[in-house]
Order: structure tokens, then sequence, then C-alpha cells
């Protein structure tokens, strides 16, 4: 990632407001699963946008790849993840970061006086994800939109434990 511009973030980020903070977040979340899942030492993506690996998988496999194609199955990859995570009781209650982010304004530089809002943040995160805004589950719709109906199944287990 030499510059944000060759990612496709098109604009330098206030880092002391939520704006723009969940999609840029989504974005590399997806990019590097598929990365993770390429093998690639993930020190060489820094200089790699997803339309570099996309020819490269068109290379190695013939078939015709796209950035959109490397990104959605980085998706596909991270809603897996999750959907595990889900199985096992993990979720929302589990997103978080240490109680001093959250509860001490930080006492010094340009923070100061600040503390993370990650309900905010959480709920943005959660909607742009497809996720469910009161337990961090993928919602079903969302898995079958990205082929995973197995995995929709089990949302809806999960999603259907929840609503008693």
């Amino acid at each position: 990632m030499i510059a944000p511009e060759v990612l496709g973030i098109p604009k330098k980020m206030d880092p002391l407001t939520t704006e723009g903070k969940a999609e840029m977040c989504i974005f590399l979340q997806n990019y590097f699963a598929f990365v993770d899942s390429s093998l690639v030492c993930k020190f060489v993506t820094f200089a790699l946008t997803p339309e570099d690996f996309a020819k490269a998988m068109t290379s190695c496999t013939g078939w015709n790849w796209t950035a959109d194609d490397i990104l959605k199955t980085g998706e596909r990859i991270w809603n897996l993840e999750r959907m595990i995570q889900c199985r096992e009781n993990v979720g929302r209650k589990d997103d978080t970061l240490p109680e001093r982010c959250l509860k001490e304004p930080a006492p010094v530089g340009p923070a100061k006086g600040k503390v993370v809002p990650l309900e905010v943040m959480l709920d943005e995160y959660y909607e742009l994800r497809g996720w469910d805004l009161k337990t961090g589950i993928p919602k079903p719709d969302k898995l079958r939109e990205l082929g995973l109906e197995r995995a929709a199944e089990l949302s809806e287990k999960l999603l259907g434990r929840t609503s008693r």
C-alpha cells in the first residue's frame, strides 16, 4: 500500500473522526482475507493492488478474474470466519477494546479529551457488512448473496436463538 490512492481510498482520513473508517476497514479486511488465503507474503501486498492480484489469478488459473472478484472472495472468507466465531458464541459482546480506550479520555496529543465511540462505529460497520446489529451475526440474506447457503442456514438458527 504505497499510498491510499493505490487501493482506491480517494482522500486522506481524519484520524479523530469515524467518517469513512468502516468502509476502509471492510475493504482492507476483504483484501487481506484474500491475500492471506493466496499464500503470498503480506509484506508484498503493500505495493500490490486488487487489480494486480486479479491479473496474477487470471494468469495462474486461466479464468478471468477482476479486482471485484478478489474483494468478493475475501468478503466470503471474512464472513465464513465470522460464522465460525458466531457458532462458538463469539459476537458483538466480544468486539471490543480495552476499557480505558472506551472510558478514559486521552490525556495528551491530538486526541486529548476523546474516547473511542465504539458502539457507533460497530453499528456502522455491522450495517455495511450486512450483519445483525444486536448480535454481530452475518444475516442470512448477506450470506446467500455471497453464495454461502450452509452458513445462511446456520445464521438463521443462531439468530432464531437470540430472538427468544
